[in-house]
């Protein structure tokens, strides 16, 4: 008896002065002589049970986040997010990113805004576009606050301001309109109409000529069912007839310039007292000139190239 314990003694002792380790220690000890994260997932991998998992997961993390910080771009955030969705830094990195992402959206809102001022208005939409995409932060699993909904509502209204000076390149606004007309046996003869108002270049470009569509609109005919006694039209708006007019400007109407007009067109257009539909309808137009009105748009216009 005595005899095992001196050799479970002297086996202790031995032990001791050779330092002998566990495996499990070994490997850990060798992820922390690399100290980098590869070297730590790897330990995690090799040694699922392994007394130090925790430490070598918070390691693992840490340098990853320090590795994002210092190449400090929206991807190296974006990869440490998708690597450790609920890290320590992860409130950190997203601040980092929303941070980034709002400076690039910023320089296309800057560039939009340039070639706004140049009338530019398809390059300047882009822009816009751009910066859109740039604030969409759903692939970074982060939620829009208010100042960025705020953001991407004036990039919106952006977009939309740019589409309608694309669709009016020169936009068209009558202030009022005088109508010369004489009553006939049958209704109403308009021979002459003259507006007033202004027209704005909304081009790139110096405008030399302009030609209108001035036209009469009425109330379309009071078309009564005879079996219902109904209004099958309800009272839509028509155009009665329309004329082009030229108008040539002296000095070309420069870009974003605001210029006023004068339209005097002569017309030759009849509203009937009546006008029988057939059928078991009846139509009926009223001839009164107050329930008249007009339309002033833009056919085509011609630049100083």
């Amino acid at each position: 008896m005595v005899r095992r314990l001196a050799l479970v003694a002297v086996t202790l002792l031995a032990l001791s002065i050779c330092g002998c380790k566990s495996q499990d220690t070994r490997a850990f000890e060798s992820a922390q002589s690399q100290n980098t994260e590869q070297a730590y997932k790897a330990y995690v991998a090799g040694n699922p049970s392994g007394q130090h998992i925790g430490e070598a997961n918070k390691m693992a993390e840490q340098l990853a986040f320090e590795a994002a910080s210092t190449q400090g771009t929206v991807a190296a955030y974006a990869e440490y997010l998708d690597k450790y969705k609920s890290g320590k830094h992860r409130r950190e990195v997203q601040d980092a990113i929303v941070s980034q992402l709002v400076t690039q959206a910023k320089k296309q809102w800057d560039e939009a805004v340039v070639l706004e001022d140049k009338r530019e208005w398809e390059g300047a939409k882009a822009k816009y576009k751009v910066a859109t995409s740039i604030l969409d932060l759903k692939p970074y699993g982060i939620t829009p606050d208010k100042p960025i909904n705020d953001v991407l509502k004036l990039l919106d209204e952006g977009i939309s301001e740019c589409q309608e000076f694309i669709n009016n390149p020169l936009e068209v606004f009558d202030d009022e309109a005088m109508m010369t007309y004489h009553y006939t046996d049958n209704g109403l003869h308009f021979s002459y109409i003259k507006i007033t108002g202004k027209v704005v270049n909304n081009t790139a470009k110096p405008v030399k000529s302009i030609v209108f569509d001035v036209g009469l609109v009425a109330e379309s005919p009071l078309t009564i069912d005879t079996k219902t006694g109904e209004d099958v039209n309800h009272g839509r708006a028509m155009t009665l007839g329309s004329t082009k007019k030229a108008v040539y400007f002296g000095k070309s109407l420069q870009p974003g310039e605001e210029r006023a007009i004068t339209l005097s067109v002569p017309l030759s257009v009849d509203l009937p007292l009546t006008k029988p539909s057939g059928g078991s309808n009846l139509s009926f137009l009223n001839p009164d000139p107050e329930t008249m009105d007009y339309s002033v748009d833009i056919d085509s216009y011609k630049s100083n190239d």
